[in-house]
């Protein structure tokens, strides 16, 4: 039986977690979670 060998690769990605400034938020957005919280509210 012979055994794979995956070599090791390490990847670290950075992902900022916040630039200081608010999340974009268009009409739609807005919109549609207002529908989503209502329709929820209803259940």
């Amino acid at each position: 039986m012979s055994k794979l060998s995956i070599p090791s690769v390490e990847r670290r990605n950075t992902y900022p977690t916040s630039d200081g400034k608010p999340m974009a938020e268009t009409d739609t957005h807005r919109d549609l979670m207002t529908a989503l919280i209502e329709t929820l509210k209803a259940f």
